[in-house]
């Protein structure tokens, strides 16, 4: 599955025309093109999916934070975008951090401040944006979440777009229970409490 294909499988369990690119000029694609990101880093925020995660070891910044911590690190940019920090430092490491932005250079960056001074590991989630390293569970999540955020735009039926919000609860639901097996979890993130913490991004209908 590509980009294109994802986004048209939002778009057919809305209804509307397919496209052929996200930059073709129709206002199926103008809308798909304004939203898909959003919603991509949305749903990979929400939980920590396994094809998202990611470890890494950062290296502190020439930069300290003016109070409070001794050291900065920056967090991951491109083409491993850090979207959410899972854990800071070695196992059965406890540190007292933050994620916080520091002026460095004449630029902000997004970074780790904590006491430790030599190299950081951390595990995050980065920013998935070729469905092809999507797990095929999450990519489903994903194409429902959009279904509804075009489909309030597109065809103003309440209707439709609670129909559709039920289908992503399930599809979450399902994906969550086989992705937190895989991490050896007892339990996970409850739909409710995702949908509630998504309020901010999406609308109403989303929080029944």
């Amino acid at each position: 599955m590509n980009l294109i294909d994802l986004c048209n499988n939002a778009l057919d369990l809305v209804g509307a025309s397919s496209i052929d690119a996200l930059d073709e000029g129709s206002p199926e694609a103008k809308l798909v093109n304004r939203l898909h990101g959003q919603v991509i880093d949305a749903v990979l925020r929400a939980y920590p999916w396994n094809s998202a995660q990611m470890r890494q070891v950062l290296e502190p910044l020439a930069v300290a934070p003016s109070w409070g911590y001794s050291t900065a690190f920056a967090l991951p940019e491109a083409p491993d975008y850090c979207l959410r920090v899972l854990e800071v430092g070695k196992p059965n490491q406890t540190l007292d951090w933050r994620i916080e932005a520091l002026h460095d250079g004449g630029a902000n960056k997004r970074v780790i401040a904590c006491n430790q001074t030599s190299s950081l590991p951390i595990l995050f989630i980065r920013r998935l944006s070729d469905p092809a390293l999507m797990d095929a569970l999450l990519a489903d999540v994903i194409v429902a979440e959009l279904a509804v955020r075009l489909a309030a735009k597109l065809t103003e039926s309440a209707t439709r777009v609670e129909r559709l919000a039920d289908l992503a609860r399930e599809r979450y639901r399902a994906a969550v229970s086989v992705d937190a097996r895989e991490q050896g979890m007892a339990s996970y993130t409850d739909p409710a409490d995702w949908m509630g913490a998504r309020g901010l991004q999406g609308g109403a209908s989303w929080l029944g």
